[in-house]
C-alpha cells in the first residue's frame, strides 16, 4: 500500500497529517480476488472503505428485483459513506472488480474521528448527495432495458440432459441468460449445455439451452440459446417462484396418540 494513502486524499482536507497517519496504520488493508463481494445489501456496517489498488462495483442486488449496474470506483475513491454517517445497514452491494486491494476504515476509528473534525462529516454527506443523485440517474436509465437482470441469490436445481441433478446457486436471471457461482469446475467458456432449471419438488421450472460466455473462479455466466414468446413466458414463471422466499420448515410433530417425552 502506498505510504500515508489518507494525507492525499482531498476527502480527508484538513486533518493533521500524524492523525491520519495514526488512523491509517488501524485500518485493514484487503486484497480482494476478481468478483469478490466486499459487503452486501441488509448488512451491517463495518466502516469505510478506500481503493487502493484496482476498481470496485457498486450495484443493486435485491431479490425480486433488476440487478442495476450503479458506478464503477477506481484508486484513491472511498465508498461505504452513507451508511458511516446514518448507522443503516448497507443499502448496496458493492464487488471487486478484478484484482483489487482496499483500506477499510472500522467504525471505532471513524467515530473518533468524526467527533474531532466535523468538516469531514460535511465531506462525506456531500459525497453522498452527489452519488445518491448519479445512482438515481443510473437506475432510471438501466430500469427502460427490455430484459434486466433479476436478482434472485437462491440454491436451485439443474436436470442436465443426461439425467444428472446438480445444485448450484442462482444469482440472476433474465430471457437472455443467468449467473450462477458454485458451478462445476469443468463448465469453461463456450461450453455448450441444455437443462432443466428448479427447485426440490419442482424440477421443471424453465428448460433451456445455453453457453458459458464468462466464467471468474466458481461464477460463471450463461446466454441462452432458447429464444421466443414461449421462452419468455417460461422465464416470467420461473422468477415469480423463485423470487418467493422458500417456505420455512415445518416443526415436526408427534403421530396420532403418541406423546413428546420429557
Amino acid at each position: 500500500m502506498p505510504e500515508f494513502l489518507l494525507e492525499r486524499l482531498p476527502i480527508f482536507g484538513g486533518i493533521e497529517k500524524d492523525r491520519l497517519r495514526q488512523v491509517e496504520t488501524l485500518g485493514t488493508l484487503l486484497d480482494c480476488s476478481s468478483n469478490e463481494i466486499i459487503y452486501r445489501t441488509g448488512e451491517s456496517c463495518d466502516g469505510l472503505y478506500v481503493v487502493v489498488r484496482g476498481s470496485v462495483l457498486v450495484r443493486t442486488e435485491r431479490v425480486g428485483q433488476p440487478v442495476e449496474r450503479l458506478k464503477e470506483l477506481g484508486a484513491n475513491e472511498v465508498f461505504g459513506e452513507r451508511e458511516v454517517l446514518d448507522g443503516v445497514p448497507r443499502e448496496l452491494t458493492v464487488r471487486s472488480l478484478g484484482e483489487s486491494s482496499l483500506l477499510q476504515l472500522p467504525m471505532t476509528v471513524l467515530d473518533g474521528l468524526l467527533a474531532e473534525h466535523p468538516l469531514l462529516e460535511t465531506a462525506l454527506r456531500t459525497l453522498t448527495i452527489r452519488r445518491r443523485s448519479a445512482f438515481l440517474r443510473a437506475s432510471l436509465g438501466s430500469a427502460s432495458r427490455r430484459e434486466p437482470r433479476i436478482w434472485i441469490d437462491r440454491e436451485v436445481l439443474l436436470t442436465l440432459d443426461g439425467g444428472e441433478k446438480l445444485k448450484v446457486r442462482l444469482e440472476d436471471l433474465s430471457p437472455g441468460g443467468a449467473c450462477f457461482s458454485r458451478a462445476p469446475l469443468v463448465w469453461s467458456v463456450g461450453t455448450r449445455l441444455r437443462f432443466s432449471l428448479g427447485l426440490e419438488g419442482r424440477p421443471d421450472l424453465l428448460l433451456v439451452s445455453a453457453e458459458v460466455r464468462w466464467r471468474e473462479r466458481s461464477s460463471l455466466g450463461l446466454a441462452f440459446k432458447t429464444n421466443g414468446p414461449a421462452h419468455r413466458r417460461s422465464v416470467e414463471h420461473a422468477l415469480d417462484t423463485l423470487a418467493k422466499p422458500p417456505a420455512p420448515s415445518q416443526p415436526l410433530r408427534p403421530a396420532a396418540g403418541i406423546g413428546w417425552s420429557r
